[in-house]
This record gives structure tokens, sequence and C-alpha cells, in this order.
């Protein structure tokens, strides 16, 4: 009767601890390379390509460049973009990664500083992306540092970014662990 109760509680264990990652956002959606992605994460870079895409919709909507048609194909492809995003951020934090040294340390900081130290900047982040100063600065700027650094490293050694982050794409192994994705060619499907 006591290993029944045991099991009974181990397994009652298990699926709390199963409900508790569920809830809490920590699921794997996806593995980039060697990178578990977590549900957490990409709702996150959902969320921030979304409120993008509204701030547009608010302020473009009666451009003939932005038709409601246009917009909905936008909002219908967010879920691929986002992907599509994380990708990328990965690809290039991993190369940023190789040429990591104290000056870009440095420049990170100067131009982390630069946002932080502009309140019309901060006042017009929170407006458009709905999102704090430390979270503008990990999700948007940080990611774009990091890519005009990896970007005037390719350029000084004569490498095109396009095709090498075309060829990196290429070589990067994702696995989908959610269904209605597939990474085929070095693009999300």
């Amino acid at each position: 009767m006591r290993i029944f109760f045991s099991l009974f509680l181990m397994v009652l264990g298990i699926g709390f601890g199963f409900l508790y990652v569920l809830r809490s956002g920590y699921l794997p959606l996806a593995i980039i390379g060697s990178e578990i992605i977590s549900k957490r994460e990409y709702d996150q870079a959902f969320a921030l390509g979304n409120s993008y895409l509204n701030t547009l919709h608010a302020t473009y909507k009666n451009t003939p460049d932005l038709t409601k048609e246009n917009f909905e194909k936008l909002q219908a492809d967010l879920p691929k973009m986002t992907w599509e995003k994380i990708i990328q951020e990965i690809i290039v934090r991993d190369q940023f990664a190789t040429l990591k040294n104290a000056s870009n340390e440095e420049k990170i900081e100067i131009e982390i500083d630069k946002v932080q130290k502009d309140p019309r900047l901060l006042g017009a982040v929170e407006a458009m992306f709905h999102l704090s100063p430390s979270d503008f600065r990990e999700q948007v700027v940080l990611p774009l540092v990091m890519q005009e650094e990896v970007q005037k490293d390719l350029v000084t050694q004569g490498i095109d970014p396009e095709k090498w982050l075309k060829e990196k794409k290429l070589a990067t192994k994702v696995l989908f662990l959610t269904p209605g994705f597939s990474w085929t060619q070095g693009e999300v499907h």
C-alpha cells in the first residue's frame, strides 16, 4: 500500500511540475542550433512585433502603402516573421560572440546609454512598443547594436552581410516542437 501511495505522490508531483512548466511559459517550442526557445521567449518577440505592427497601422492606415489587405497580410505573416527574427538574432548573437572584445562591449554600452539618456526616445518607445526602458534595451537595442557590429566586421573582411546571413540560415538546424511551422532551405514555412 505504501508503494502505491509513494507512486501516486510521485506521479502527482510530476504532473504538477509539468503544469507549472506549461503555465509559466517554459514550454519549449523550438530548438535553433543548440538553443531551446521557450513559449515565453516567443511570446515576447511576438508581442513586440504585434505592438510595432499596430503602431504602424495606426500611423499609416490612411496611406496607399498600408491598405487594409496589406495590414491583414502582415498580421497573418507575423508568427512566421517572429520565428525569422528569433533565428536571425541567434545567428547574429553567435557571430557577435566570436568577435566580442572590450571595445565591442564599450560600443554596446555607449549605444545603450544614448537611448537611455534621451527622454523623448524613451517616451516614444513606451508609446510604440509598450516596453519598459530595460525591456527595450534587451529586446530591441542590444540585438540592433550586435547586428550593426557584426555587419561592420563582415564588411571590413570583404564579406557581403546579406549573403553571409543567407548562408548561415541554410546551415542552421531548426527543429519546431509545435505544429504549423517547418524549416526548409533556410526559411520558416
